[in-house]
């Protein structure tokens, strides 16, 4: 027996050192590969930051120097001339940029190329001899920057070299005249690289052989790392590899990054030589096509890291299987000693069966720890409740002379905690409430049925995992932050979640989260009481879109009776006051005079006729009365019929309308509507134009939209800060005088943004004061189906 004990005690220590070795190399494992995943992140960001660097400096290059007038005057010239012309003005770009590219050749930025619009090269600063060769099958970049009009950026293989290009059109009196490259080489990249590291480049073979011809492929040999890449010779890694270490490490890990190379990953390798780690770090670089077409590759000796993992691997290991090997001798020794203790007790039971008496040992717990086996001998037991209620339990034992041993055990306590329990269950397990104990982590330990009822989640389905699964995503990670703040400090925490059910719908929980303490007042559960708050919730968010309506329903009627009572009054006041005065002293007055009074009242008519028709189309709108019908229509058209209803009021103040609206610019609107907008927005920078100012109207498409972009700019007075803030809005009456003291509804921009709105845009305005304004409002150029 004892060499069982230890058997089984050697064999337990081999199976948890086995489990412990492979879970410690495990995690040496993921920690290499951090490790290494790390490098390849700091080498990306690097090689990353110089390229940047460059491309700011390019770029920098391209405005301040390339776009001079003088430059792009004397390119544009040769567009349209014969070849003698031609040749003298690519002499003048020599000589004009010729000390720029010699500064620029020292940073290693190599090529400034001029390409004219057909692909076709003009002029190359590295090879001025060589031109006129056509591009549009070997350079995509140049191809696609004069089809498209856009700066092409990115690394790309040439007949010539691989580098990084920069491909900018050009343009010259707006007419598009072609692109320039600059374009930076490989040898930008020693600029990141540790002081022991070895840089190159390889290239995809298949792309070479593509865009190379026989003489240029002699730059470029076989790659030892893989049968698919070409090694660029002028950054070869080998020209100082006297030891021909790197040739021996490219040949060894070829096999292992064969498939890491054909999925073109990025990733760094360690590859142990000659008593020292080598880390080499394989960064994948795309074409601007975004195609995978070449790698760098640095070589570097690690900083000890790896050989520090390793140690700490083995001393990891030494230190686990010493604590094992003391944990088994242990329970060896402990086995031992309660296998000699057994072998002990029977030996006295066997002493003890030689008696013939019956003998019984009672344990202090009343259980009978030992009997001697005797045939008559009767055992029997029952409950009964004693006279002062007390519940008791009668262990009885009948011996073979008729004797008899009672036992009798209160189990008051016990039966009224069972109970307390059972009845403590029953309401838990039958509350209306959701009722869900977690353990200290969050772990759900027990839900009530009302929960699978409300969520559809079993209990099988949700213990053992944390109520988050429920979330519906939208609160802030703060809000659960401060409730398990307060929960874990043993506070009560109230307030609601926002849920998703296991089928998907969601609803509103009202909830209530203690903790559960022990006798040692330290907390060992938490209790989470939920009901169903989604129909209240709803109710709630009803009640204040409600109040909402209310308050704008008695802004509305508000401002509606302040122009009935004040602005519409005005005009008819000033009406009543000229006609009367004509019709009391017209024979007192001369021809000028009448005429002044008849002008002063026919312009207070209009003024009244112009606020009741903003009046009527406003209440209209406010009472859904107008019918939304969009069409297609030609801006310009709708555009010049407002000009020409409003052009007398603006010969009134030798005001310019000025029209800049594309001819074919189309909108998908409703033609009223939009008419109505276009009026008060002119009408509005008229009237706050000085004599001689001009208006200017025009529109855009806006990129990546269906929207058109419609601005009306004046050179006004402009509109303090404070009013742009409420210019929009119901609940201020905005109604400010003209600069020759026209009178204003304040209606006019309130209609113009419920209309602009009605068809899915916005209206803004940007203004400055003394300057002047100019409101922005968009409207869709095509149909919208979701609308």
């Amino acid at each position: 027996m004892k060499n069982k004990t230890i058997i089984i005690a050697i064999l337990t220590f081999i199976v948890v050192e086995a489990i412990s070795f492979f879970y410690i190399d495990y995690q040496h494992k993921n920690e290499i590969s951090n490790y290494l995943t790390e490098e390849t992140t700091e080498t990306e960001i690097k090689l990353n930051a110089v390229r940047d660097a460059y491309t700011i400096m390019i770029e920098t290059l391209f405005n301040q120097i390339i776009r001079e007038p003088n430059v792009l005057e004397l390119y544009s010239k040769a567009l349209d001339t014969d070849s003698t012309t031609q040749n003298k003005i690519r002499d003048s770009l020599y000589n004009l940029l010729i000390p720029t590219y010699e500064q620029l050749k020292l940073a290693h930025i190599r090529q400034l190329i001029f390409i004219m619009p057909n692909n076709e090269v003009f002029f190359r600063f590295h090879r001025p001899d060589k031109f006129g060769d056509d591009l549009t099958e070997v350079r995509y970049s140049v191809k696609m920057a004069n089809q498209t009009k856009q700066i092409y950026s990115g690394f790309e293989e040439g007949r010539s070299y691989n580098g990084f290009r920069n491909i900018f059109p050009i343009y010259y009196k707006d007419k598009h005249i072609g692109v320039i490259e600059i374009s930076f080489s490989f040898a930008i990249n020693t600029l990141f690289k540790h002081d022991n590291d070895v840089l190159s480049l390889m290239v995809k073979k298949d792309i070479a052989n593509f865009k190379l011809n026989t003489n240029q492929k002699k730059k470029y040999v076989q790659s030892l790392l893989s049968d698919e890449y070409l090694q660029e010779k002028e950054f070869s890694h080998y020209k100082n590899d006297t030891a021909n270490i790197l040739k021996q490490i490219d040949k060894n890990i070829k096999t292992e990054i064969t498939e890491k190379l054909a999925n073109n990953e990025s990733f760094t390798i360690n590859h142990h030589i000659n008593k020292t780690n080598y880390l080499i770090t394989f960064i994948s670089t795309k074409n601007v096509e975004g195609n995978p077409v070449a790698y760098m590759v640095s070589y570097y000796k690690d900083k000890n890291v790896i050989a520090e993992l390793y140690e700490q691997f083995f001393i990891r290991h030494l230190i686990t299987s010493f604590l094992l090997a003391i944990i088994v001798l242990v329970v060896i020794q402990v086995l031992l000693k309660k296998q000699k203790l057994r072998e002990k007790e029977i030996q006295e039971r066997k002493i003890l069966d030689t008696f013939n008496e019956g003998i019984y040992i009672v344990s202090p717990e009343y259980n009978i720890a030992y009997a001697k086996k005797e045939k008559n001998i009767v055992e029997y037991e029952y409950e009964f409740e004693s006279e002062d209620n007390k519940i008791l339990i009668s262990n009885n034992i009948l011996f073979n002379d008729n004797s008899k041993l009672t036992i009798l055990i209160d189990i008051t306590e016990k039966k009224k905690n069972e109970l307390e329990l059972k009845k403590l269950s029953k309401a838990i397990e039958q509350s209306a409430n959701v009722i869900v104990i977690t353990d200290i982590n969050g772990n759900v330990e027990y839900v009530n049925p009302k929960f699978t009822e409300l969520t559809g989640y079993t209990a099988q389905e949700i213990i053992g995992k944390n109520p988050r699964i429920l979330s519906a995503g939208t609160l802030a990670i703060e809000y659960y932050e401060k409730m398990w703040n307060e929960i874990t400090a043993g506070k009560t925490w109230e307030g609601e979640f926002y849920n998703k059910k296991k089928n998907g719908e969601y609803f509103w929980e009202k909830a209530v989260i203690t903790s559960i303490k022990d006798d040692k007042d330290e907390i060992t559960n938490y209790l989470a009481i939920k009901e169903d708050y989604t129909e209240r919730k709803k109710a709630e968010q009803a009640l204040k879109e409600s109040e909402a309506r209310l308050r704008e329903s008695n802004q509305t009627k508000d401002k509606f009776f302040s122009i009935i009572a004040h602005d519409l009054q005005s005009p008819f006041s000033a009406i009543l006051g000229f006609s009367n005065m004509l019709l009391e002293n017209h024979k007192e007055y001369d021809a000028e005079e009448r005429d002044n009074l008849i002008r002063l009242a026919n312009n207070s008519a209009k003024n009244a006729f112009n606020l009741l028709k903003n009046l009527l189309t406003w209440s209209r709108s406010q009472l859904e009365g107008i019918t939304f019908l969009p069409e297609k229509y030609h801006l310009k058209i709708l555009l010049f019929e407002t000009k020409l209803d409003l052009q007398e009021v603006a010969n009134n103040k030798n005001i310019q309308v000025l029209d800049r609206v594309s001819e074919d610019e189309l909108i998908y609107a409703d033609r009223n509507m939009i008419t109505t907008v276009l009026r008060n927005l002119i009408s509005n920078a008229i009237k706050f134009s000085s004599n001689g100012g001009n208006i200017i109207i025009s529109s855009k498409k806006q990129a990546n939209s269906d929207f058109v972009e419609i601005s009306v700019d004046d050179t006004g007075v402009g509109i303090p800060k404070n009013i742009i803030e409420v210019l929009f809005r119901i609940d201020n009456n905005i109604s400010t005088l003209g600069t020759e003291r026209e009178q204003g509804t304040g209606l006019g921009l309130l209609l113009c943004k419920e209309f602009v709105e009605k068809h899915g845009g916005e209206i803004w305005v940007k203004s400055e004061e003394g300057v002047g304004s100019t409101f922005y409002f968009t409207v869709p150029y095509k149909a919208n189906d979701n609308k």
